[in-house]
């Protein structure tokens, strides 16, 4: 797998993207794991955890696609027991409640596009 670092994914004015925010504090475990899945350091994982910084910041639909989907479904896995929020954001909007939306959908979106099915997502402006 290719790991994603998750600073602000490079997107057009119209890409939509999806981000991962978890709040803490997680156990270490799952911190090692998320370490090793985004491809950062341990100790910014938890620095972003602590300071409710994203996790995940990638650009949806795009050529690497199946990295991408790989990289969040691990990362939401990981999350499922403890407090995160997912996010769409278009362009370069920041996550904000107006643009939160459940891990569902966004596992729904992920599937959905992995079968060549149209996705769902509609972007939102003003967030």
């Amino acid at each position: 797998m290719r790991r994603h670092h998750t600073g602000r994914a490079m997107a057009g004015a119209h890409a939509v993207r999806a981000v991962v925010v978890a709040h803490g504090p997680l156990p270490a475990a799952v911190l090692m794991a998320l370490h090793r899945v985004v491809g950062l350091g341990v100790a910014e994982v938890r620095r972003r955890v602590t300071r409710g910084l994203p996790l995940v910041d990638v650009a949806l639909f795009g050529n690497d696609q199946a990295e991408v989907a790989e990289t969040l479904t691990a990362v939401l896995d990981l999350l499922a027991p403890h407090r995160h929020r997912v996010h769409q954001c278009l362009g370069g909007a920041a996550p904000a409640e107006g643009n939160r939306f459940a891990a569902a959908t966004l596992r729904r979106v992920i599937a959905e596009a992995a079968d060549g099915r149209p996705c769902p997502v509609t972007p939102r402006s003003g967030a």
